[in-house]
């Protein structure tokens, strides 16, 4: 497969639900349509046409607010902390304590490496990032501010979102 099939295939379209006439039988219909330019940018990059039949697998995706919940837990650690400078940095050790690393092993030399797992939207359903977020406050609580308790970590991040 090549480089573009392959990136083709996995770049996700979201669709809104809409409520449409169907100008065969006159009855009101739930239909999918593209959500935003980009995707409809990405339908018509695909040649999809109308009547077209598509499958589908299809996930309601996560509230961007909790995405910004954990970045705000990460900032808050960054700011009380010395020696890493970024948000990637502070994650990509969190993802390791946490195990959410994939290991692989480098058949060259042995060696085992660790591959932080995304929390990207597509990676996780909203379940999976609520646990990943109740981790990580008990982590942050564990590892970097032991004067707080987990819930003053979700309040103290939800002031940072909002003064964004």
């Amino acid at each position: 497969m090549t480089k573009r099939r392959a990136a083709r295939r996995s770049t996700p379209i979201y669709l809104r639900v809409r409520s449409l006439v169907d100008p065969d039988t006159g009855e009101l219909v739930r239909a999918f349509v593209a959500a935003h330019a980009t995707d409809k940018r990405v339908c018509r990059e695909r040649k999809f046409r109308e009547g077209d039949e598509l499958r589908a697998e299809l996930k309601k995706p996560r509230n961007p607010k909790f995405h910004r919940l954990v970045m705000g837990a990460l900032q808050l650690v960054l700011d009380n902390q010395e020696g890493l400078h970024t948000i990637d940095q502070l994650l990509t050790i969190v993802k390791i304590k946490l195990g959410r690393v994939e290991s692989t092993i480098d058949p060259s030399s042995g060696k085992v490496f660790y591959i932080p797992e995304s929390i990207s939207f597509d990676a996780l359903d909203d379940g999976q990032f609520q646990e990943f977020w109740r981790d990580l406050c008990r982590l942050i609580v564990r590892d970097y501010l032991p004067s707080l308790r987990p819930d003053q970590i979700e309040e103290m991040a939800l002031m940072m979102g909002d003064a964004a």
